[in-house]
């Protein structure tokens, strides 16, 4: 399973579609509490998190944050999707394990799921 976090839900809605016609389950969420909270919620967790930086309520920084707080978190690798250029040295001292730019390109996020993902863990 994998953790979508964004709050352009055009844009949670077409990717979560495009994952899933290549065999991946995906959760979304607009915001960092969002996710914050589902996890929380004893479901299964994801194992890895695309996250945008800059949303409502809490952000892809402050997500960051919160999830070192929390070792079930901290151990899922988060690839991190944003407009915003030169912030690659930022994000991974917060935690992010790669950094993508959007717009995202489908063929090449597929390819960063797949480093991430071995064999089915994450797919239907």
């Amino acid at each position: 399973m994998l953790l979508l976090i964004d709050d352009d839900r055009e844009l949670r809605e077409a990717l979560a579609e495009f994952l899933a016609l290549h065999g991946y389950l995906v959760h979304s969420v607009a915001d960092g509490c969002a996710a914050l909270q589902w996890s929380k919620g004893g479901n299964t967790l994801p194992k890895l998190i695309l996250l945008d930086l800059f949303m409502p309520v809490l952000d892809g920084w402050g997500f960051l944050f919160e999830r070192r707080k929390d070792p079930r978190l901290a151990r899922i690798p988060v690839v991190i999707m944003s407009g915003s250029r030169g912030i690659d040295r930022k994000a991974k001292e917060a935690g992010a394990t790669a950094v993508m730019f959007k717009p995202v390109v489908p063929q090449e996020l597929l390819r960063v799921i797949e480093s991430f993902v071995t064999g089915d863990i994450a797919k239907t």
